[in-house]
């Protein structure tokens, strides 16, 4: 029922604020693509009823080879973000460390103290990282778009959509409660 009310109430975001843009076609598909996404996260909000710790997320973006996944977590109204990262590898390192993501401007953002976790997987083994984030990552994320990402030695990529509404997620992430 939460889920339906949460659903509901971002809906009526969403197109009050695709009533309120400009005239211009790709104004308001614009409009209506951000208050979508911040619909759906604040659908996908929870409540832990035992801690009241309050998670929001965007859906994992990507594919079978790599995926990106931001969270928010919200306890004692202190937020915390993590950036979730997987790809492929075809051989086992074990122990490394380091995550870099490149953004499509050529910049780079380095997280060499991330740990990356290994299992395995139908495509070899699956290496994963899950970053905290700092208010200047975040406003990064929210202003460029990744073009792709490493893991120890192995590097996922992401596509122009994914990366485009990543950088959505990354944005409307920080302002919802």
């Amino acid at each position: 029922m939460k889920r339906l009310v949460y659903t509901f109430l971002a809906l009526t975001v969403a197109f009050s604020s695709l009533a309120q843009t400009g005239n211009t076609e790709e104004a308001k598909y614009a409009a209506y693509l951000d208050s979508t996404l911040t619909a759906e996260m604040i659908s996908r909000r929870e409540v832990d009823e035992i801690s009241n710790q309050i998670s929001i997320d965007s859906p994992v973006l990507g594919n079978t080879l790599s995926t990106i996944h931001i969270i928010k977590n919200i306890n004692k109204k202190k937020a915390t973000y993590l950036l979730d990262l997987m790809t492929q590898g075809s051989t086992v390192f074990v122990g490394w460390k380091g995550a870099i993501l490149l953004f499509t401007d050529g910049t780079k953002m380095k997280k060499p103290n991330a740990k990356i976790g290994i299992a395995v997987s139908e495509y070899g083994y699956r290496y994963t990282a899950s970053i905290s984030l700092t208010q200047a990552d975040l406003k990064v994320l929210a202003s460029k778009d990744i073009d792709k990402f490493r893991l120890s030695i192995f590097d996922g990529e992401l596509n122009t959509k994914d990366a485009g509404i990543f950088k959505i997620y990354a944005r409307n992430l920080v302002k919802l409660k």
